[in-house]
């Protein structure tokens, strides 16, 4: 079984190599930035990374010109984007090692230490989403 305390490989597989980009933001959004990667035990390179591979697969399932695009450069789809839960969340859920393999068929549980920094209204959403996914509604007593 995975260690569900480490964060997931990145997916370099899409390519040989991987391309330097210069990203311009606020100050603000830096400190954020900066502080949730360190949260997390990861770079801003990394964080950045995963943010955008989910988008892009998300969009991928809704815009003919990133499908011809993923189509074109022949990358994988990542395992999780069909999933109802696939999201910029992953990055919380506990079980997002084995899920980024196709081998965990359920919805996002968010890992332990992470619970009491949740909202009460994500806690709510996440338990409709368990519930709808067919799940037994994840506790959120830290």
């Amino acid at each position: 079984m995975p260690n569900r305390g480490k964060p997931a490989p990145l997916r370099r597989d899409y390519f040989s190599f991987m391309k330097r980009v210069a990203v311009q933001m606020t100050d603000e959004m830096h400190q954020v930035l900066k502080a949730f990667a360190a949260f997390h035990n990861r770079s801003m390179s990394d964080v950045l990374e995963e943010i955008m591979e989910n988008t892009f697969n998300a969009q991928r399932h809704q815009c003919l010109l990133v499908e011809r695009l993923f189509d074109s450069l022949r990358i994988e789809p990542d395992k999780r984007a069909q999933k109802i839960c696939f999201s910029p969340s992953c990055i919380r859920c506990k079980n997002r090692i084995i899920c980024s393999t196709g081998e965990f068929e359920g919805c996002l549980e968010v890992e332990d230490r992470l619970k009491h920094l949740l909202t009460d209204d994500y806690k709510r959403k996440l338990k409709e989403l368990q519930i709808a996914h067919g799940q037994e509604p994840q506790s959120m007593e830290s």
